[in-house]
């Protein structure tokens, strides 16, 4: 209660009563706990008003022995009360509140009912309750009614100096309330903030002249106070917390010096100045640390604290071991601002590790220093010790948790700077672990460290760094990781393989590939890659045919590979692949895939055409292969006709028709007969198939193309009989032939219509005409009825009566029915002359060098003939 404004006097008798009267159901509600506990603040007041009549029957100064004696009684009655209300970690502010209330209630009364010239012990007692009284307001923020408190007790502590005690018989008790007193004054000073006031009532209460009569415990207690108050600065959140920290060491050290006097005024170590001393170098050793941002001499002063509390018995280095593990890491977190030598951290750290309890907190806080260290190649080494340690630890308390510290020593190498070193260190610690006997990587570990591994690999892979990028795909293969990962072992080996192959190292990407599952599409194109870059065609065709046999096959590697392929001007290669997207297209019935099989088709035909063109080609081969694709483009089409899709690929058409043409034409001069005449029948039919799909009439633009297709095919097949004699089932081949005769006419007749031009009617009459004549060939050749003289003089009779035959149709007859008369001996001297005169007549007529040559070399043989035989010469032979 503050002491500026005095209550009003009252009488003395009055003023007991209201005060008795008061305390009595005070007493009993402070005796009640759900009382307190439920309505503390009534209960507060009701204190507070009490309060107040005691300060104003202080103001009377009564002098009445039995009011006294009272008032003392009551004080000492509510003093105890305030024991039963001692508050707890727990207890509520408000409680807390009531208990300092009840305290200073108490204070008050023993305060009032105090003589006018008390004793020295009276003295002694009512300063130690004024000093317990204002720690406990202190305590709950009620500084105004503290002040007061120790104001009184300032004048008490004077007078209990000034007053004499010859025999010293209260020096001890004296000294000890005076220091009470001191660090009230103290705790009181600090709590607002005036720590030049607390230091000062420090020094006051640590004066050796009043330090020599305590005892030990009281030492111990007012060294526990000091270190309370050095905690209290060190737990300012301002900014100047370095210099807080430093008004905290001289605190501290204050509480260090206090408590080795405890511990000399005693012949025993006692566990709790023990306790003490070890909270206090604690306390100290950060008080240092955070000094230490203004001055580096304390982190010399904080290591030695530490040590001190690591190993010195003196203040109990056998304590809790979590205790001695927090001060390893003070110890480390001192080495790190210090900016000591590497060796030092990690000695640091290895010590931490010695000691470390396997659980979730333990491995987390150090697999986290790790990563914040700076330096991959010490936070590599301390993984492996970590890691060594968790795998051969007690009942395989570390197995736990060997994947994470795995994980870090991975995810730290794949960080380094130094690949090769990280490369090394990291393969080491793979083997530590496929080493062990009773560990086994799971599978989610195994995955996590392979992905590292793998982009790892990748990096250095972008960068071109292929032999380093190999070593980093292959280490992702390593045998801790085969048991449960084989799916990605695969992928790992391929993309080491393929980085072989970047770097031209041809040898050992196919001794990896090796390894590789045979069954995989990624495989093969491995492989084909491999293969391409060498130049080594053969094996590129033969491993892209096996990836398009794969089961999990992707049309996206052909897309790829077709421009390696192109770039690499294989074409046999590209031919193959092509082929391979072709097949995977087929078994598609979408629109978009009549159309990209067009375009695939277009390709491979321009793929062969040009290998045609090559020296030393394979011609019957090739042209077996342009027929086969040709076909394909036919089913395609006609299938896109079906779909009504067929005017999205008109253009494709007309290039392949066009095409086809075109090489039969070009095919003519060194091609199989029966290949040419094939070709210009695929060209008829995408003839055909383009007036089909093209929109309008499109007739006169191929018709004539139809046309010569049509005889040209023929007469493909007709030559090709002629140059052969081992056609399978040939009298078959010839009726065919027969019917394409027809369909030509048939063609012929209608592109007749059409022609204005003279020049080219004659022509296509002229092929009209050599249409006859070939029928008739494959007519006379095919029959199987035995053919005799009359036969040919009746086919011959037939041309030659007929007015509209013309004459090279009527020549081209009489010559086939003459040698054919001659090869089967059945023409006289007379016929044969007759015939003879008629085929000379007919070449002569035509007044051409070349046909008289030919007509004198028909009568040469004539000549020759009739100097062989002895009959006489027939009067038809004459002329």
């Amino acid at each position: 209660m503050s002491s500026k404004k005095r209550a009003p006097e009252i009488d003395e008798g009055r003023g007991y009563d209201a005060i008795i009267a008061a305390l009595v159901p005070l007493k009993a509600e402070l005796g009640d706990p759900s009382r307190v506990h439920d309505d503390p603040e009534s209960i507060s007041r009701k204190i507070v008003d009490v309060i107040k009549l005691v300060d104003r029957l202080l103001g009377s100064k009564s002098t009445d022995a039995s009011i006294l004696d009272g008032l003392d009684n009551e004080g000492v009655a509510i003093w105890n009360i305030s024991a039963l209300l001692r508050p707890t970690e727990n207890t509520p502010s408000e409680q807390v509140k009531i208990f300092a209330f009840v305290r200073l209630l108490s204070y008050r009364l023993i305060e009032a009912g105090m003589e006018r010239r008390p004793t020295v012990s009276t003295m002694i007692r009512v300063l130690q309750l004024a000093t317990k009284t204002a720690s406990a307001l202190t305590a709950c923020d009620e500084m105004n009614y503290a002040s007061g408190v120790l104001t009184r007790a300032a004048k008490l502590e004077q007078d209990l100096k000034d007053v004499e005690d010859p025999n010293n018989e209260n020096t001890k008790s004296k000294a000890g309330a005076i220091a009470s007193y001191y660090s009230s004054r103290m705790e009181g000073a600090c709590k607002e903030n005036n720590e030049s006031v607390a230091w000062f009532m420090l020094g006051k209460a640590a004066d050796k002249q009043i330090l020599q009569y305590l005892e030990s415990s009281d030492i111990e207690s007012l060294s526990a106070k000091v270190l309370d108050m050095g905690r209290l600065f060190l737990k300012s959140d301002k900014e100047e917390k370095a210099e807080f920290a430093e008004v905290a060491v001289k605190w501290l050290q204050q509480s260090l010096s206090m408590a080795e006097i405890a511990d000399r005024n005693v012949e025993n170590q006692r566990p709790s100045v023990l306790a003490l001393k070890r909270a206090i170098l604690r306390a100290l050793a950060r008080a240092y640390y955070l000094a230490s941002v203004r001055d580096k001499s304390h982190l010399s002063r904080a290591r030695e604290t530490i040590s001190t509390l690591l190993s010195d018995p003196g203040v109990g280095s056998e304590t809790d071991p979590n205790e001695q593990q927090q001060l390893r890491w003070m110890m480390l977190s001192i080495l790190k601002r210090a900016k000591a030598s590497d060796l030092e951290i990690e000695q640091g750290f290895k010590d931490i590790i010695a000691h470390m309890a396997f659980d979730e907190d333990s491995v987390t806080d150090i697999l986290q220093e790790f990563g914040l260290l700076g330096n991959p190649a010490l936070s590599t080494s301390l993984n492996r010790v970590v890691l060594e340690r968790a795998l051969d630890s007690p009942n395989y308390a570390g197995h736990a948790y060997v994947d994470r510290i795995l994980l870090s020593c991975t995810f730290v190498c794949t960080a380094a700077a130094d690949p090769t070193r990280a490369f090394s260190d990291l393969d080491a610690i793979l083997n530590l672990v496929a080493e062990h006997p009773v560990y086994k990587l799971d599978k989610v570990a195994t995955t996590a460290c392979q992905m590292l591994l793998f982009q790892s690999g990748g990096r250095f892979f972008q960068s071109k760094q292929y032999p380093l990028a190999a070593e980093w795909f292959l280490l992702a293969t390593h045998q801790c990781f085969e048991s449960t990962a084989a799916a990605n072992t695969s992928k790992c080996l391929r993309k080491a393989a393929l980085s072989y192959v970047q770097a031209g190292q041809y040898a050992k990407a196919t001794a990896t590939m090796s390894k590789c599952p045979g069954n995989e599409a990624a495989t093969h194109y491995v492989l084909f890659l491999s293969a391409a870059y060498q130049g080594l065609e053969d094996e590129a065709i033969r491993a892209i045919q096996a990836m398009v046999k794969a089961p999990d096959f992707d049309r996206k590697m052909l897309l790829l590979a077709t421009k390696l392929a192109h770039e690499s001007q294989m074409r046999n290669l590209v031919l193959a692949i092509l082929e391979g997207l072709l097949k995977t297209l087929k078994s598609d019935a979408a629109v978009e895939s009549e159309v990209e099989a067009v375009t695939l088709i277009r390709c491979i035909i321009r793929v062969i055409a040009d290998l045609i063109r090559q020296p030393l080609a394979d011609i019957p081969f090739l042209s077996k292969e342009l027929l086969r694709h040709f076909g394909t483009a036919i089913d395609v089409i006609e299938a896109a006709l079906r779909n009504k899709s067929a005017s999205l690929i008109a253009k494709d058409i007309s290039w392949l028709w066009r095409t086809a043409y075109n090489t039969a034409v070009q095919g003519c001069a060194s091609w199989d007969e029966f290949q040419v005449a094939d070709l210009f029948i695929c060209a008829q039919q995408l003839m055909e198939l383009y007036c089909k799909a093209v929109v309008g009439d499109s007739e006169a633009e191929v018709s004539h193309y139809l046309a010569m297709a049509s005889f040209a095919s023929v007469c493909g097949r007709v030559f090709g009989l002629r140059r052969t004699t081992d056609v399978v089932d040939s009298e078959s081949m010839r009726r065919t032939i027969v019917k394409d005769i027809e369909s030509f006419l048939t063609l012929a007749t209608a592109q007749l219509s059409r022609i204005n031009a003279e020049d080219d009617r004659i022509k296509l009459e002229g092929l009209v005409n050599i249409s006859y004549v070939l029928e008739v060939e494959q007519a006379i050749t095919e029959s199987t009825i035995p053919i005799t003289m009359h036969t040919f003089e009746a086919v011959s009779d037939v041309l030659w009566t007929e007015a509209s035959c013309p004459t090279h149709v009527l020549y081209a007859a009489l010559e086939a029915v003459l040698k054919s008369s001659i090869e089967r001996g059945y023409i006289g001297r007379d016929k044969f002359s007759r015939w003879l005169r008629a085929i000379v007549t007919i070449l002569l007529s035509r007044a051409r060098p070349s046909d008289r040559v030919k007509a004198m070399g028909y009568i040469e043989q004539c000549v020759e003939v009739m100097k062989g035989d002895e009959e006489e010469v027939p009067p038809s032979a004459m002329w």
